[in-house]
């Protein structure tokens, strides 16, 4: 999401907030879609017109409910990458710790 940055520049960052933000409007869209043909459909008195506008409103629930899963599988993935850079900077951060316990205690060692 648009708060979790990493080594990127400014321009990637607001170019992938600018999507996350595009994704939203888009499920939104689709439900306010679904809403209104829903709306149609229970206002009109020609029952293939009823028939139609239920399918069309069908529609846009389900490209709002897909678009909404997709949204998720996105953010768990990028989650994930996310922490697997914390583990290996949590690593290395831990391997630079030892190598400076090393040094230091091997430089404390008489010299015979």
């Amino acid at each position: 999401m648009c708060w979790v940055r990493d080594d990127a520049s400014e321009d990637a960052f607001d170019v992938r907030c600018q999507f996350v933000l595009d994704d939203f409007v888009r499920m939104r869209l689709y439900r306010k879609q679904a809403t209104e043909f829903q709306w149609l459909a229970d206002n009109a008195s020609v029952p293939n017109v009823q028939r139609r506008y239920r399918v069309i409103a069908r529609h846009y629930s389900e490209l709002a409910d897909r678009e909404g899963q997709a949204d998720k599988t996105r953010m768990a993935r990028r989650l994930e990458q996310l922490r697997l850079k914390r583990q290996e900077a949590a690593a290395q951060a831990d391997s630079v710790a030892r190598r400076f316990v090393i040094v230091c205690t091997a430089s404390r060692v008489p010299r015979i």
